[in-house]
């Protein structure tokens, strides 16, 4: 009697046991799915132009990874080849994405993401202006290496024609008439060509066609 109810307690045991884990992996997998689908759903950018990397090409949107993770994967792809520049530069742009998500306090939005590589951009022309003007070729080459790295994961460079084009819309809509509402155009133009152009040259373009 008392083997056969040691028995019982044993099955009931193991069915419990077994319908716990049942739970926690069905649960692990409703949870990463959410996940995904709130991590795919950052990349819906509407009319986005876009260079380089396949995943900005992707024709299912929710099959699309984050910069951070298609960088990570860029990352193996460079130590496999033994690709030790590519592999420096990645490992950088990949700092400045945690650095960031720390500060932020979460997960970055694709905006976030493209303002950090955006801002990692600016700092190689800058370095690229001051190492030509000292005839420092090496380091020219160096960073205009580490520019074509990043510009790879930002949407495609709108040309300066585009660019004049949406100058002269975002002034026609401020009604800027002077080179003193330059910071008016600005502040409509900017976030429109946000990772899309450089400052430098949005800022020259506005002030030709106000000074006129």
């Amino acid at each position: 009697m008392t083997t056969n109810l040691s028995r019982e307690r044993f099955v009931v045991s193991t069915n419990s046991a077994k319908s716990l884990e049942f739970f926690r992996i069905t649960r692990s997998i409703s949870i990463l799915k959410s996940r995904q689908k709130a991590a795919s759903a950052r990349w819906r950018l509407p009319g986005a132009r876009v260079a380089a990397p396949d995943f900005w090409k992707t024709e299912d949107r929710n099959a699309r990874m984050t910069l951070f993770e298609q960088i990570d994967k860029d990352m193996i792809k460079a130590l496999k080849g033994g690709d030790k520049d590519r592999l420096t530069v990645l490992r950088g742009l990949k700092s400045d994405l945690k650095y960031r998500r720390i500060e932020v306090g979460q997960d970055l939005t694709a905006e976030q993401e493209i303002e950090v590589l955006a801002s990692a951009a600016k700092k190689r022309r800058d370095s690229i202006e001051q190492f030509r003007a000292g005839n420092r070729d090496d380091l020219v080459q160096k960073e205009t290496f580490e520019l074509e790295v990043i510009t790879g994961y930002l949407p495609k460079q709108l040309s300066e024609e585009e660019l004049r084009q949406m100058a002269q819309a975002a002034i026609a809509e401020t009604g800027a008439d002077s080179p003193k509402h330059m910071g008016v155009v600005m502040k409509v133009l900017m976030p429109r060509v946000k990772g899309q152009a450089d400052g430098k040259l949005v800022n020259k373009i506005i002030s030709e066609l106000l000074a006129k």
